[in-house]
């Protein structure tokens, strides 16, 4: 198999950009002792990096990689085909200059003195029934909101998830939102519990059957979001609970009782994929048929005819183990391919600068709607319409490339000083928060750090317009569930303690 000399430099590329990245994200982790880094910068590589890898290597493979359940290659007709010629390499390189930029930034902003550990406030209390009470207004809320295509879709035969977001609904913003409310009030509350009594910053009263109220209604909660086919909040829930539990219980971090929390989260996580497609009634009826459609085992005369179209190669005859096919598939889950494709497709397709309309876009959307409904569009819908991607479906776009089509090479540098810059000063604040007397903004400055780390996920894949989700959805919600389940002081905690239930470490 001959390798083209392109193609070559791009898999050269690859290797000495991720060991780079690797090395600094090592470095900023010695300097820091923040688990966050270690996190957010992952989902940076996944959604920015990780589809350049797996494309490259298809492709020099003669798309093999179909045997171990890669199906992105749809997007060669939906969005456009990828080649590894030179705006690919181009697309790679700008991202990552993406990514470094946002780590020297971070490491230039360490003072070279040892900070001085700040002295600590008394604990938060929080009362538990409140989080439990939130969430269940929330959920019984967001289903009022979606019951109307609840019902058309049940009626029909529909799948529920597009149904819910290919229908006009008015309280569609809000339904997301209190989506959000009903499982981060659950995830907060029940780590405040699996952290006991030392709890650095948050504790509570709690016994076995506030305990199982827990577990009941996280199912509960998940069960619909699953249902519904909502993958963000609990995405965004397990690195917000895994950051906060490990920030409130210090010393007392136990395993056992973190590994808890991420499976009854985790495992409900992988099946909004196998349920988004299918009609709610077939759901209901038989949940032994849900599947996930995958590449069959053995020849494919679509594949064969968009590997004939793109120059691949003259056939895929070769036969392809089920197994292995659907493992690889929820694997290689093709949200690692459009966001990472997104640059490609701006510089193949030559999309003009557009100067600065993501901030246009911002400052309209502080505008209620019924005031002012006519908004620009934004970077992604620009994105897409200049690269003539397919109506009707979602597709996402790099922050990177985002700030690529608002100012150039230039708007990526900026875009990624302003994240190393947010992202170190979320430390910073999170450092000094704790000596703070005001109840508000200690909740704030603990907040605001694993807010962002956990948003990243989600920022990564939308353009600058998406600072604004990140203040509301992944800062202030959090923190306005806690403040609304707190305390001002400490009560007397007789009875059993969160220590007190017993869960193995």
């Amino acid at each position: 198999m001959k390798i083209s000399q392109i193609g070559l430099e791009i898999l050269l590329l690859l290797f000495a950009g991720t060991g780079l990245f690797t090395y600094l994200t090592i470095l900023i982790y010695k300097r820091s002792r923040e688990i966050s880094y270690i996190l957010g910068f992952g989902a940076l590589f996944i959604w920015t990096i990780a589809g350049g890898w797996l494309i490259t290597i298809d492709r020099l493979t003669l798309m093999r990689g179909m045997k171990f359940g890669l199906h992105y290659y749809g997007y060669f007709e939906k969005l456009f085909p990828v080649y590894l010629d030179l705006d690919y390499f181009l697309a790679i390189l700008y991202y990552f200059v993406f990514l470094f930029v946002i780590q020297i930034t971070i490491l230039f902003s360490f003072k070279k003195r040892k900070q001085e550990s700040p002295v600590q406030n008394r604990p938060i209390f929080v009362q538990h029934w409140k989080f439990q009470l939130l969430s269940l207004f929330a959920v019984a809320m967001s289903f009022l909101t979606i019951y109307d295509t609840f019902r058309d879709a049940s009626v029909h035969g529909k799948s529920l998830y597009i149904t819910i977001h290919s229908t006009e609904n008015i309280f569609f913003s809000l339904h997301q939102l209190l989506n959000q409310v009903a499982l981060l009030s659950l995830i907060i509350g029940f780590l405040v519990f699996l952290s006991g009594k030392k709890g650095i910053l948050f504790v509570g009263k709690s016994g076995k059957v506030i305990m199982f109220l827990y577990l009941f209604l996280m199912i509960l909660v998940e069960v619909y979001l699953t249902i519904i086919g909502n993958k963000h909040e609990m995405f965004f829930g397990i690195i917000f609970g895994f950051l906060f539990y490990i920030g409130n219980a210090g010393k007392n971090f136990s395993l056992s009782r973190l590994g808890l929390f991420i499976i009854i989260v985790a495992v409900p996580m992988t099946f909004t994929d196998l349920v988004r497609g299918n009609p709610v009634n077939k759901f209901f009826s038989n949940i032994g048929e849900v599947s996930i459609v995958v590449p069959n085992s053995g020849h494919n005369e679509k594949e064969d005819e968009l590997t004939k179209k793109y120059g691949l190669f003259p056939g895929f005859n070769g036969k392809r183990n089920p197994v292995i096919t659907k493992v690889g598939s929820i694997l290689f889950s093709n949200e690692l391919f459009c966001s990472h494709m997104s640059m490609y497709g701006v510089l193949k397709n030559n999309v003009p600068i557009t100067y600065g309309t993501s901030f246009i876009y911002l400052a309209e959307s502080l505008i209620p709607k019924p005031i002012y409904n006519n908004r620009s569009p934004d970077i992604y819908q620009y994105y897409s319409e200049k690269v003539n991607a397919a109506p009707g479906q979602g597709y996402t776009i790099n922050h990177a490339t985002g700030w690529y089509l608002n100012f150039g090479i230039v708007g990526i540098i900026i875009g990624a000083m302003i994240l190393g810059l947010l992202w170190r000063y979320a430390l910073i604040i999170r450092a000094t928060g704790s000596t703070l007397k005001s109840r508000f903004l200690r909740i704030f400055c603990f907040v605001f750090l694993i807010g962002l780390t956990a948003f990243i996920p989600t920022l990564i894949r939308a353009g600058p317009e998406c600072y604004k989700s990140l203040i509301f959805e992944g800062i202030l919600i959090p923190v306005m569930i806690i403040f609304i389940a707190s305390c001002k002081n400490v009560p007397k905690l007789n009875g059993p303690m969160n220590n007190d239930v017993k869960i193995s470490s």
